[in-house]
């Protein structure tokens, strides 16, 4: 069997064992991509999550996002936009959300996001058509938002890509692969599923069982 041959069917394997411990519903909501515009509260409320899982397992994230977000929210007269978190002082910001989340380097991040878009780039408008037309660098300027979480970032904009974190490089690296998107769209091709799909079989492969030595881990299902 070549190398390739072999991964088509470790991802299989794999996406059907995860599929049968419970990750099948979040597949399915990965399978639309679209370039349509994505709403100012969205974008934010992404962003946010983006952050707060920047080193934090999966789990975790599920369990202090939504305490983020009622806070936050609670600041706010109406939905969620740059401005209007730019009007909440930065003091009570800070010291409120650090209440139910500890991290004082990410809060400062998440509030000086809000003052970028809007002294910088005038408003939500601005930044996105900036973005729209320059890419992910552009998303890069915001706190938390590099090389690799920009990619995240996308993900959940409902960009066809895949993010390349370290445990997908080692992962490609393993089929000989220097490049996650080259890697990832190979699989695209022959099995159809989307970049986002096939980004999210092997994370969460390594979310539920660990990458402490993928060797032993992907001989499992070949």
């Amino acid at each position: 069997m070549s190398m390739n041959s072999k991964l088509i069917n470790i991802y299989r394997n794999i996406k059907n064992e995860m599929i049968s411990v419970g990750w099948g519903q979040y597949f399915n909501d990965l399978k639309v991509t679209t370039n349509d515009k994505y709403t100012e509260h969205e974008f934010i409320e992404h962003y946010i999550w983006v952050v707060l899982s920047s080193g934090l397992r999966y789990k975790v994230v599920q369990k202090i996002y939504p305490k983020v977000m009622y806070v936050i929210n609670g600041m706010i007269n109406g939905k969620i936009t740059f401005s209007r978190l730019c009007e909440v002082d930065d003091k009570l910001f800070i010291e409120q959300v650090l209440k139910v989340f500890g991290n004082r380097r990410k809060v400062v991040g998440i509030k000086r996001a809000a003052v970028i878009v809007e002294d910088f780039y005038g408003n939500y408008e601005n930044f996105i058509n900036c973005y729209d037309k320059d890419g992910r660098k552009i998303l890069e300027e915001l706190p938390y938002l590099g090389p690799r979480t920009s990619y995240h970032m996308e993900i959940g904009l409902n960009k066809d890509v895949a993010k390349p974190d370290r445990h997908l490089e080692r992962v490609a690296l393993y089929f000989s692969y220097n490049d996650v998107q080259e890697f990832c769209i190979y699989i695209k091709g022959i099995t159809g599923d989307n970049l986002r799909i096939v980004d999210a079989v092997w994370w969460s492969f390594f979310e539920q069982f660990g990458s402490k030595n993928i060797n032993i881990l992907l001989s499992e299902y070949n």
